[in-house]
């Protein structure tokens, strides 16, 4: 028997038992962990095994019954070869701390005589979980009171109904584009937003325009009061003026 064979026969057995005993080591423990939540409950991990290593031993010879199998011997002398092996490994571990199990992981001791199992990133002893992935809820934004748990599913979030746009009423036109509403009229001064400078200089024009013709009727008043010949003068024609003084217009 070698590490290699003793690996591939722990592999095999623990895919249809919860453990594997390892004579004078300890034995292999398998747990199911159930499906679970994390990311705040908005990605779902499917259920899987993980493999451990346990310092207690059961009393079962799983190894021994699929090694006389394989070997053709007894399951007694089967039982006494993987044992005299076990010690070895044992020896093994105490010198060097680790032992690697091919495709199975690393069984370590630790300072205190603890001995732990690092399973490898490739073990996969979960044939039901075949084809099963991670699952992302994030098609809605992620509530940010939900605490990240292992456990439970994510609350039901009511959905906020949306605000319904205001639409004219019947037999009411919306205004035209282009006029100003009493609210747009009002912007400039409710928010204190300085004017652009366009209409700044559409104001100044329009006001020197409304000075200059107030200018030109003042003028022409003075005109028609004081100087009225002069007034007909710029007011009419020659021709105009003749048919005027003829008729005493």
């Amino acid at each position: 028997m070698d590490i290699a064979l003793l690996s591939k026969m722990i592999e095999d057995l623990v895919l249809e038992n919860d453990s594997v005993t390892l004579p004078g080591l300890g034995e292999f423990v398998v747990r199911n962990v159930p499906a679970s939540f994390s990311d705040r409950g908005y990605t779902i991990h499917p259920p899987y095994r993980t493999l451990s290593f346990s310092a207690h031993e059961s009393p079962e010879n799983k190894l021994a019954a699929l090694y006389s199998k394989l070997s053709g011997s007894t399951i007694k002398d089967s039982q006494a070869e993987i044992e005299e092996f076990c010690r070895r490994l044992s020896a093994r571990l105490r010198t060097e701390m680790s032992v690697e199990f091919p495709g199975l992981g690393i069984l370590r001791k630790r300072s205190g005589g603890l001995t732990v199992f690092i399973q490898d990133e490739d073990l996969d002893i979960f044939p039901g979980g075949t084809g099963l992935e991670s699952l992302s809820l994030r098609s809605r934004s992620p509530r940010t009171d939900m605490p990240d748990s292992g456990e439970g599913a994510p609350a039901v979030e009511k959905e906020t109904p949306a605000v319904e746009r205001e639409t004219p009423s019947a037999g009411k036109e919306p205004p035209a584009a282009g006029k100003e509403t009493p609210a747009a009229g009002k912007e400039s001064r409710a928010t204190g937003k300085p004017c652009s400078p366009k209409l700044k200089k559409a104001l100044v024009i329009g006001a020197a325009i409304i000075g200059i013709l107030a200018v030109v009727c003042i003028a022409v008043a003075i005109l028609g009061r004081t100087c009225p010949e002069i007034l007909d003068h710029i007011l009419y024609n020659d021709e105009q003026l003749r048919i005027i003084t003829k008729y005493g217009l």
